[in-house]
């Protein structure tokens, strides 16, 4: 039996799920500590990738200024919902980066909501966003 990390990343994760599992292939059961260590590596990949984009992402929002383009910053509202989802699943513990993200969002959607102005159809359109960012981030958790 394979020896599997407390915190593992979705491709460790994968072979925890397939390892003595009926539900695939006989050859697919049979994980290796092999496998699992080379799935480990790539989810250290992965989760370094993670974090010099998160580090891009927090620079830009740093660097926004007062002025910006509104698809600018709806570009880097999306860029940071799409990392707080890849947060979820990476390895480790990533509340701290999940929260961090929470952070950013909030900030960038203070300049959303400022551009909304008192345009009611806006703010409708962006309290359901909100609502909705609100229930898919805690299925996340």
């Amino acid at each position: 039996m394979p020896r599997f990390s407390d915190r593992p990343g979705a491709r460790e994760r994968h072979l925890q799920r397939m390892c003595d599992n009926p539900l695939f292939p006989p050859a697919a059961r049979a994980v290796s500590q092999d496998q699992v260590t080379l799935a480990r590596q790539e989810d250290v990949g992965e989760l370094q990738a993670f974090q010099a984009e998160l580090r891009e992402a927090v620079e830009q929002a740093v660097n926004l200024r007062p002025t910006e383009e509104s698809e600018v910053i709806l570009r880097l509202k999306e860029r940071l919902d799409r990392l707080y989802e890849q947060a979820a699943g990476l390895r480790e513990d990533q509340a701290q980066a999940r929260q961090a993200l929470r952070q950013l969002v909030a900030v960038v959607m203070r300049a959303v909501w400022k551009g909304a102005g008192n345009d009611v159809r806006a703010q409708a359109e962006l309290e359901e966003e909100e609502q909705a960012r609100a229930a898919h981030y805690a299925l996340l958790e």
